[in-house]
């Protein structure tokens, strides 16, 4: 991988640093989600540089209910992140870096949130 060693150990125990202390002096993460890196194995791979999402996917609400062929909302049925890609229509802009995964954490919480007011309202039968 062509990895400097050293250079990976020593950004570790920095982490893991943060981690005691409680504090993220270079990202301020949430000491809460703080967690040492303190036992292997480990891996590794070569990361390129690359970019993913569609262009089109399901036809989704500003609810994120998924559309029939006829714009109709198909009842509890949602859809989120790029399956749901449809919800940008045809101005979505592949030249906006981060887009997709802005969309991809928006999506998600919106369907859930619909989703269970949905399920709110759903008679149980046997």
């Amino acid at each position: 991988m062509g990895l400097p060693v050293e250079k990976a150990v020593e950004t570790v125990a920095t982490y893991n640093d943060y981690c005691d202390r409680k504090d993220d002096a270079d990202f301020g993460k949430d000491p809460q989600y703080l967690v040492k890196v303190a036992q292997g194995p480990f891996y590794g791979f070569e990361l390129n540089v690359g970019a993913f999402c569609t262009m089109g996917g399901l036809q989704v609400s500003t609810e994120n209910e998924v559309l029939d062929d006829n714009g109709d909302k198909i009842d509890g049925l949602y859809a989120a992140g790029n399956d749901a890609a449809g919800l940008a229509g045809d101005t979505y802009g592949p030249n906006m870096p981060g887009t997709c995964v802005g969309y991809a954490f928006y999506s998600g919480r919106n369907s859930g949130k619909h989703a269970a007011s949905y399920t709110k309202n759903l008679t149980v039968t046997e």
